[in-house]
């Protein structure tokens, strides 16, 4: 019988290999703070480098359904080229801002997306004007086949905060951008606490 021994790695190395997640964190906006990775507990990092459904992800952590609150989302047209989406000037985006709240209403991630409307299938537009799916699970549902590419991630403060995160002083901010068919269907930025708030008893029916 073989014997596998099983090392860990160096604290700086394990940090390289997370931010290697990250493919423009040098990037980041001048308002995004670094943060060190031994600063964050195990959902803390899992959430920043999460590349599947973090609705799902929340869901299965709390034992909790979770609900999507949206705060806002219009179409406009983009004032300048964005390097990020890879969309010129006057292309049609969806600016969506929502919130995933327990039952509860306790809310646990606040998100921004920028969509290129004429990138996502019909059924997904048509989801989104639901206002009551994540884009994730749309993604899923529609049968589109994307990947999740992360950007950069960092702390910052938040000066005006919705209503409904007034008390969220100090947030983990990450950046990443969904790719189907070699075009970014939409960049996401997404918020949460650095302590999340107490919800109420998951067992409850």
């Amino acid at each position: 019988m073989s014997i596998v021994y099983i090392t860990h790695l160096p604290l700086k190395r394990l940090r390289k290999k997370l931010e290697d997640f990250f493919i423009a964190q040098e990037q980041r906006p001048a308002g995004l703070e670094s943060v060190k990775w031994t600063e964050l507990d195990a959902i803390q990092r899992i959430l920043l480098t999460a590349d599947g459904t973090v609705t799902q992800l929340i869901e299965a952590y709390l034992s909790q359904p979770i609900d999507i609150v949206v705060l806002g989302q219009q179409i406009r047209q983009l004032e300048h080229d964005d390097p990020w989406l890879v969309a010129a000037s006057g292309t049609e985006v969806c600016e969506r801002q929502v919130l995933l709240c327990g039952r509860d209403r306790v809310a646990y991630l606040h998100a921004v997306s920028s969509i290129v409307m004429d990138r996502v299938p019909a059924e997904v537009a048509s989801g989104l004007e639901q206002r009551n799916e994540s884009i994730g699970r749309l993604l899923l549902q529609c049968g589109v086949e994307s990947r999740r590419e992360r950007l950069w991630y960092g702390k910052e403060r938040l000066d005006t905060p919705p209503e409904l995160i007034r008390d969220w002083s100090e947030v983990l901010n990450r950046a990443y951008r969904i790719v189907s068919g070699g075009r970014p269907l939409m960049l996401i930025e997404e918020r949460f606490p650095r302590a999340w708030p107490s919800s109420g008893s998951s067992e409850e029916s």
